[in-house]
C-alpha cells in the first residue's frame, strides 16, 4: 500500500469513520439525526473494542462501540466494500453483543436496548431505499413487534436517496461519503475532524501500524490461501479420480449395455431369418406335393 492510498483515505474508510466517531459530540449528532431521537450523552466503554463468544468461536472487532448512560448501546460499522452477508453479519454482532453483555446469574431483562448499524456505501439490498430500521414483527400480523430492544439499522448510499424522506443532514452525509465537499454544517464539522485525523503525527505512526497488520494479515492470508489452495487441489484431485473412476464405470456398463444389446439384435435377425428360411421351406414342400399329386404320383388327400 502507497502513502498515497493513506492521503486519500475518507470517512468511508471504517479506521477513519471510528476516528471520527471517538469525537462524543460528533457521533451523538450522527446517532440523534439518524434515528431521529435525543441521546442524552454518549460514552465509550471500550475503545476498538474487540469481543468474542468462546476461544473457538469468531470474534468481532467494532468500528465504534458506545452507550448513552440509559441503558441504550450503539455499534455503528462503516461498510464502504460489497459483502453479501451484512444481514447475517449484523445478526451475528447483535447475538455477540448480547451474549457479552450479560453476566452469570443475571435475568434476561437487563439486556439492554441496542441498535447495530452498518453505514454503507452502496445500495445493500437493492431496494433503493436509503434508510430500513429492522425489528422483530409476527409474520401475519406486521404491526404486532416483539418489543426485545432490539434495532438493526442500515444506512444505504442508494441511486435515489435525495427524493427519500430522511433528514437533510443524513442526505448531505451521504453525498459526502461520495467525495462531494458541502456548505452543511454537520458535513463540515465531519470533514474538519477528517482532516484533523489525517493530517496529525499520531496519524502518521497509525498509518504506519495500520501498514504492518495490512502486511501481516496479507502474508498469513497467502499463506493460508496457498494451505487451503493446496487441500483444496488435493480433495478435488480425490474427487474427479472419484468422478471419473464413476465415469469410467458409467461406460463400462453402458458398452455392456450396448453389447448385450447387439448380442439380442443378432440373436433376433437370426430368429427371423430361420422362420422365414422355415416359411421358404415350407412352402417349397407344398409346392411339390401338389406338383407330385397332379402328376399322379402321390394318393390324393382326402
Amino acid at each position: 500500500m502507497s502513502d498515497a492510498i493513506y492521503e486519500n483515505f475518507s470517512i468511508t474508510n471504517s479506521f477513519i469513520f471510528g476516528k471520527v466517531m471517538q469525537e462524543p459530540k460528533l457521533c451523538k449528532q450522527f446517532l440523534e439525526k439518524l434515528l431521529g431521537m435525543k441521546i442524552k450523552q454518549i460514552n465509550y466503554p471500550e475503545r476498538e473494542k474487540e469481543i468474542g463468544i468462546l476461544p473457538e468461536s469468531h470474534d468481532i472487532r467494532l468500528d465504534v462501540y458506545a452507550d448513552d448512560g440509559n441503558d441504550t448501546f450503539y455499534d455503528v460499522e462503516m461498510q464502504s466494500y460489497r459483502k453479501k452477508d451484512l444481514p447475517q453479519r449484523s445478526r451475528y454482532y447483535q447475538a455477540v453483543l448480547d451474549i457479552n453483555y450479560l453476566e452469570r446469574g443475571d435475568d434476561y431483562d437487563k439486556l439492554p436496548k441496542s441498535f447495530i448499524i452498518f453505514v454503507c456505501d452502496y445500495d445493500v439490498f437493492g431496494w433503493d431505499i436509503p434508510l430500513l430500521r429492522f425489528r422483530y414483527c409476527d409474520e401475519k400480523y406486521s404491526d404486532k413487534v416483539l418489543n426485545d430492544g432490539a434495532y438493526r439499522i442500515f444506512l444505504c448510499r442508494t441511486p435515489h436517496f435525495e427524493d427519500a424522506d430522511i433528514n437533510d443532514d443524513i442526505k448531505a452525509f451521504l453525498r459526502y461519503m461520495s467525495g462531494e465537499k458541502s456548505d452543511n454544517i454537520f458535513v463540515k464539522e465531519l470533514d474538519r475532524k477528517v482532516h484533523e485525523i489525517t493530517k496529525s503525527e499520531k496519524w502518521r505512526r497509525d498509518k504506519m501500524a495500520i501498514r504492518a497488520e495490512f502486511m501481516d494479515a496479507r502474508r498469513e492470508g497467502r499463506e493460508l490461501g496457498r494451505a487451503e489452495g493446496r487441500e483444496e487441489g488435493r480433495a478435488e484431485g480425490r474427487e474427479e479420480g472419484r468422478e471419473e473412476g464413476r465415469v469410467e464405470g458409467r461406460q463400462e456398463a453402458q458398452k455392456e449395455i450396448e453389447a448385450a444389446k447387439e448380442r439380442a439384435g443378432l440373436f433376433e435377425n437370426l430368429k427371423n431369418i430361420a422362420e422365414k428360411r422355415a416359411e421358404e421351406a415350407e412352402s417349397e414342400n407344398l409346392r411339390l406335393r401338389q406338383i407330385l399329386e397332379n402328376a399322379g404320383l402321390l394318393p390324393l388327400q382326402g
